[in-house]
């Protein structure tokens, strides 16, 4: 960069800047290179990747709101980005390992609606009821577990998300769906571990007096 200040090669120098000190755990340097890119050359090829991992030496960094602001910068500059998924994957987690569990549902909602045939779809789909179901949010938990047992019943979280939908509608007073639940997942999915904690479910009292009935 000293030798060959020409701005035809100065975003990619500086990319490579960023990467061998983000790899070295140089943070502040690697913040350094990824912001003249972004400030300088923001219509440059590398810009979006640049801001991405910018946000991303900022996370691992400890600094969270500033990692989270250059998230933001990212999905509002370049909203047609493909790296726009892997942002909200990652926001999602932050909160969720948080425990503030209705933003990671509310970002995983997003999600959804945005990225509906994504590979992460899935994933993020299952992370919804997960939130609703540790903040004690139990009819919309399993609402969210069999939507996903609707949408994706081929994927291999399938029987988990049955069994974790009649888990919430149990714990949420609704026995009966909690039933209907924990059965359909013993028979659609006999050979998987879930099955067998569907099965142990059915024999709470409770459940017992539903079957009797």
């Amino acid at each position: 960069m000293e030798d060959y200040p020409n701005p035809k090669y100065a975003p990619r120098v500086a990319y490579l800047l960023g990467q061998f000190s983000q790899e070295l755990k140089e943070h502040k340097e690697a913040i350094e290179a990824y912001q003249l890119i972004v400030k300088v050359y923001p219509d440059h090829a590398l810009a979006p990747d640049a801001q991405f991992k910018l946000a991303q030496c900022y996370e691992e960094a400890g600094e969270f709101n500033s990692a989270l602001d250059a998230y933001v910068t990212l999905a509002a500059t370049y909203p047609k980005n493909p790296l726009i998924a892997n942002v909200m994957l990652r926001i999602s987690d932050h909160f969720y390992k948080e425990k503030q569990y209705k933003v990671a549902a509310q970002v995983c909602e997003k999600f959804m609606e945005r990225f509906e045939g994504h590979k992460w779809a899935p994933k993020m789909a299952f992370r919804v009821g997960q939130c609703y179901h540790q903040d004690k949010q139990y009819q919309k938990a399993g609402e969210a577990f069999e939507t996903f047992t609707k949408k994706f019943n081929s994927d291999a979280l399938a029987a988990d998300a049955m069994f974790w939908a009649g888990e919430s509608f149990r714990m949420g007073g609704a026995l009966k769906k909690a039933f209907t639940c924990y059965n359909k997942c013993r028979w659609d999915h006999q050979a998987s571990d879930a099955a067998k904690y569907a099965r142990g479910a059915l024999a709470l009292p409770e459940m017992l007096r539903l079957f009797e009935e």
